[in-house]
């Protein structure tokens, strides 16, 4: 598996009706774009130059394999393997607050299940400064994910359920200030673990719920990301100060590179190398080999797989080969509605717009001629 990673969106309640400041821990797997007044020419005509060559445009809109409908906005996505877990916000009324499911599309049970019961808290107090779901990530069959809610001190919490105990465990709180970035970061998944970090504390969890390894980071977990990489590295975590380092599957520093603090944006992990958005800048490092890509301003990075760069722009959603600078445009935006997606190479690709959830078979998507 070549990496994955994740984003935002809702149908029937526009995002910002029910957010106001989506927190964002790690922007690759929790994001919005606001998709108002876009058309999709000028969407297209803004990949047409990357690598600095002229780019071929493959105007491929996929068709979805699978469909969902939810009665809330679908806020955050994750895909490993076949599987999807994704979160939703609070239902229009505030008789249903945020809550996650996981979603098998394939391979043993199928269906759709909630972890959790049905509750109208905290939603219904309407705290001061919001509360929500923020990011979700999986591995195998255990899915996580990171909860807010709060006033000028806002509360984090970090929790996790499979198919089989769905009842959500707390497996971290922390409350600080709500100007605060999250204390809680979450990354994409592998089959056999995913990884989250509370401050500078990094956990690689097995998917059978126990831990692979703990590493402590000297300095607070920016972005993370699980993968197979070159030197046997299975972990990435980018760091407050600009430091990114590849860990082994027991916790041991493989590799450490520097990027500016303040520019990076997504991170994922495959046999390619680590790949890393750095601005408008793709960079895909194996070790002293570094290919670099560029993708239109404003663009946001969600996955890495199969030599392809997955991006949302203005509420599209784009795959960028890299070496031939073909961009295929999968997913049109839609005005007025935000969008979130998630892209596994040995699993599938999953985005929703609104309310409504989608998901195709990695090897069915179309990339175009």
């Amino acid at each position: 598996m070549e990496g994955s990673g994740g984003g935002t969106f809702p149908a029937s309640v526009d995002a910002a009706e029910w957010s106001g400041d989506l927190p964002q821990p790690n922007r690759a797997l929790a994001g919005r774009w606001d998709s108002e007044s876009v058309k999709i020419s000028a969407a297209v005509a803004a990949a047409a130059f990357v690598t600095g060559i002229a780019a071929s445009v493959a105007v491929a809109v996929t068709q979805p394999g699978r469909t969902r409908i939810e009665d809330a906005p679908v806020v955050a996505i994750a895909v490993t393997g076949p599987s999807v877990t994704y979160a939703v916000g609070d239902n229009a009324t505030k008789t249903d607050c945020a809550h996650v499911y996981l979603w098998r599309t394939a391979g043993g049970p199928t269906g759709r299940w909630r972890y959790g019961k049905p509750t109208n808290e905290p939603c219904r107090e309407s705290p001061s400064t919001g509360s929500g779901i923020s990011a979700v990530a999986m591995s195998a069959n255990r899915s996580l994910w990171i909860q807010y809610t709060g006033g000028n001190l806002r509360d984090w919490q970090l929790f996790s359920a499979t198919r089989t105990s769905p009842r959500p465990r707390q497996l971290a709180f922390v409350e600080q200030d709500v100007e605060l970035p999250s204390p809680i970061v979450v990354g994409q998944g592998t089959l056999d673990a995913v990884p989250y970090a509370v401050m500078q504390n990094v956990t690689y969890l097995g998917d059978n719920g126990t831990p692979l390894f703990k590493w402590t980071a000297p300095a607070a977990v920016r972005l993370l990301a699980a993968g197979y990489g070159p030197g046997g590295a299975q972990v990435a975590a980018f760091l407050d100060g600009g430091e990114l380092d590849l860990l082994s599957g027991t916790g041991q520093v493989v590799a450490t590179y520097t990027y500016p603090s303040d520019a990076v944006t997504a991170v994922f992990l495959g046999p390619a190398g680590v790949v890393v958005q750095n601005g408008s800048t793709v960079e895909i490092r194996n070790g002293a080999q570094v290919k670099t890509a560029t993708l239109p301003d404003g663009a946001r990075m969600f996955g890495f797989g199969q030599g392809r760069i997955y991006y949302s722009l203005s509420g599209a959603i784009h795959a960028l080969q890299v070496s031939t600078a073909q961009d295929s445009l999968l997913v049109s935006p839609r005005p007025g509605k935000s969008t979130v997606a998630a892209y596994a190479t040995a699993g599938g690709f999953a985005w929703a717009t609104g309310n409504q959830i989608s998901w195709d078979c990695a090897g069915c998507v179309n990339y175009g001629p």
